[in-house]
């Protein structure tokens, strides 16, 4: 069943188009009744406002759910003001064709409520209405922030009042075209990601970037504020959780190491510990202990303990992090249970190693080298990618045209201006908001919507119904 064919709300979706008094959110997925649900919940607003709160109560079938109603409405007696009453409801709809679905819907249903009116001048009232449905706020999120800014151009310093809308089919062929060229201009940045990416797959992911650009703007920030490797290395230290401290362990270590490989080192040690437990542990370790000897501890930097520490983590768990069986670290059941000076020695050794390091417990269970050799590659997408970006904008700019980013962005800085009388104006306007899709609905959009509701920066409105 499809959301424009007959349907009969469930008791919740009914209780959440009554419920005028409070934020609502409705989880319902395709084909649940939404446009049903959004359609009566237009229709409860309006015949609260239209034939009064009282009137509506008493309406309620024995087996119905009650409306709840603000205690500040009253009745509409102006036809004039009823048809204004639409453009006081703010709907945003995830597609265009959604938006026109849901308005259809509407007009359906107050034909239908038309239809059982007798009285003249109540009648005059839902016409009214009926017509103001034309003007009212049902679009896209996107199209409602054109809207609004068409509406308020001349208010705001950064709008040019004829303004173009660059659809978001459009503004990918310009951002695609954009990448394309720069790629073929070879600066160095092409060079150093070539290995990484072919021509056309770096063009692809210049252009995706420039399609998600705030939050591409955002990491491209994070990526310069890095003033060189060394900065980036203690950065990727601080996001790869180690305890203890990696200095501090490889101090506390060294001597059980030490004990623990001049014993595997003795060939006849070895042969009493085994094959399997030399395979597993002994011989990674002393591997591990060879590079380490290798170091000078006073010149190490943060970053190259943390990748010993991890190497030592590795060295003593199985490919999953997990910890080997007790025969592979003590040796074979002849050695470990053996009471003379080396195995004793042996075991003392590793049960104060495998106590230290908690191998198994760590939460990072790969090598971080990877991510210390994506500096350079990081730093040369991101300066390919703020190339990009700001051609794309300068092309913008040329054609007098905003994409979607844009008209997000815009809007909220007008709505989210303190000083703005307009702003002020549309918060009072605007008293019933509905937000379809809501899983849809990224965080600059929610700011939109906050916005729209509030002047606070924290939310405190109480008119929003979101469906999803």
């Amino acid at each position: 069943m499809s959301d424009n064919e007959e349907f009969t709300l469930e008791p919740e979706q009914q209780r959440a188009a009554r419920t005028l008094d409070r934020n609502v959110s409705v989880e319902a997925g395709a084909g649940t009744g939404k446009t049903t649900t959004l359609t009566e919940r237009y229709l409860t607003i309006l015949r609260a406002h239209l034939d009064g709160p009282e009137t509506l109560q008493t309406s309620v079938g024995e087996d119905e759910t009650r409306y709840r109603l603000p205690d500040d409405i009253d009745p509409i007696p102006d036809p004039e003001e009823a048809r204004r009453l639409p453009e006081r409801i703010v709907v945003t709809t995830f597609t265009e064709r959604a938006a026109e679905d849901l308005t259809q819907s509407i007009r359906t249903a107050i034909r239908d409520r038309l239809a059982e009116i007798d009285d003249r001048d109540q009648w005059e009232l839902w016409r009214a209405a009926a017509d103001g449905v034309e003007a009212s706020y049902i679009h896209t999120i996107h199209g409602f922030c054109s809207r609004l800014l068409q509406e308020y151009a001349t208010a705001h310093d950064q709008i040019d009042p004829k303004f173009d809308v660059l659809e978001e089919e459009d503004a990918e062929l310009l951002s695609n075209r954009i990448a394309t060229e720069i790629v073929e201009e070879e600066p160095d940045e092409v060079q150093t990601l070539a290995s990484l990416f072919d021509r056309g797959k770096l063009v692809s992911v210049l252009s995706e970037l420039v399609s998600e650009r705030r939050m591409t703007e955002r990491w491209i920030e994070h990526i310069t504020a890095f003033e060189d490797k060394t900065a980036y290395e203690a950065f990727l230290v601080d996001i790869h959780p180690f305890d203890p401290d990696p200095a501090q362990l490889l101090d506390e270590i060294e001597d059980d190491i030490q004990t623990l490989c001049t014993l595997l080192a003795d060939d006849e040690v070895a042969d009493r510990i085994g094959t399997n437990p030399l395979k597993y542990v002994g011989n990674p370790l002393q591997e591990w202990y060879t590079t380490f000897e290798a170091c000078d501890p006073d010149s190490l930097t943060p970053f190259e303990r943390l990748s010993l520490c991890l190497d030592l983590c590795t060295a003593l768990t199985n490919g999953d992090n997990d910890a080997y069986a007790e025969g592979s670290y003590y040796g074979n059941k002849g050695f470990r249970t053996a009471e003379d000076p080396a195995a004793e020695q042996y075991a003392t050794a590793m049960e104060s190693l495998l106590e230290t390091v908690a191998p198994a417990s760590q939460s990072i269970d790969a090598s971080i080298a990877p991510d210390q050799d994506a500096y350079e590659y990081l730093t040369a997408l991101a300066a390919l990618t703020e190339r990009t970006i700001e051609r794309y904008q300068e092309q913008k700019t040329r054609r007098e045209s905003l994409d979607y980013d844009d008209l997000i962005d815009l809007t909220v800085g007008f709505l989210t201006d303190i000083e703005s009388d307009d702003a002020a104006h549309i918060r009072e306007k605007v008293r019933y908001i509905m937000v379809d899709e809501f899983q849809d609905t990224n965080d600059r959009q929610w700011e939109l919507v906050q916005a729209l509701a509030t002047a606070n920066q924290s939310f405190d409105g109480d008119n929003v119904f979101v469906v999803g």
